[in-house]
């Protein structure tokens, strides 16, 4: 299921210089042929954790659906097959070998390069949360660099990569005092039923030659935890439930 999101985008427009014409004579030079490749700009996006109106950061504090309080030490979220879309939804242009690693570990935001896209209208992005059935079954030794020939992105050779990871801690004795002896709390999306698709679109639509072009998307985390009750269910790894519930939250809080 593909939600749309609305995200910010910021052009950087290239100065056209219009040329005058002279007026034809005897010793004019024949005309030169017109170059009608069309005017490429390059595309970039940014991934901002967010936590209401402030940049998410580690030492976050959150509520389960338990009303018990969690704090998280790792945040990743891996994206791939990105395509730019027209208003139909048909692709225009797509970037198949682009994969994303959108890591807390670098702080709240990440800037990624995905390629160039014509110059004109751009309206919309789309993606995925995850990785396809066979880019999934690869191992991270099958890969040239990062992010997937990180070995801590892989699981096994069943499970496949990690597509999503929130870890942490939850206060389950309820001493409203949160530290690294609380509950250790792992979840960690993987296998092809966890992968999921998503799709920002764009207020500010006209881009000139030579951009670039950058996709702001942010990843809104204040209701990461809809659902969950992390004291019930302190570990999933995988596609089951409480993972279905996660990977939902997690399409709502990007582009959010």
């Amino acid at each position: 299921m593909q939600t749309l999101r609305t995200c910010c985008w910021i052009l950087s427009i290239a100065i056209v210089a219009l040329v005058g014409c002279k007026k034809d004579d005897d010793n004019a030079q024949p005309q030169q042929t017109t170059n009608t490749t069309p005017a490429q700009c390059d595309l970039t996006v940014t991934f901002w954790f967010r936590n209401g109106f402030s940049p998410y950061q580690l030492s976050d504090i959150f509520e389960d659906a338990g009303a018990n309080l969690v704090r998280f030490n790792k945040v990743r979220l891996l994206f791939s097959n990105f395509r730019q879309l027209d208003d139909a939804g048909n692709v225009v242009t797509a970037f198949p070998n682009v994969v994303v690693l959108a890591d807390m570990a670098n702080g709240a935001n990440g800037t990624y390069h995905l390629g160039t896209v014509p110059a004109g209208e751009v309206r919309r992005l789309a993606f995925d949360i995850g990785l396809d059935p066979a880019t999934n079954a690869m191992a991270p030794s099958q890969f040239s660099g990062p992010p997937l020939s990180d070995p801590t992105l892989f699981i096994n050779n069943t499970l496949g990569h990690r597509f999503v990871t929130f870890e942490g801690h939850v206060n389950a004795d309820g001493n409203l005092s949160l530290t690294d002896d609380d509950q250790v709390v792992t979840y960690q999306a993987a296998t092809d039923a966890a992968l999921r698709h998503d799709e920002v679109t764009a207020n500010l639509l006209a881009v000139a030659g030579n951009g670039p072009v950058n996709v702001i998307v942010p990843i809104q985390l204040m209701n990461i935890l809809n659902g969950i009750n992390l004291v019930n269910t302190p570990s999933s790894i995988g596609a089951g439930a409480p993972i279905v519930q996660l990977m939902s939250n997690v399409q709502a809080a990007v582009g959010g």
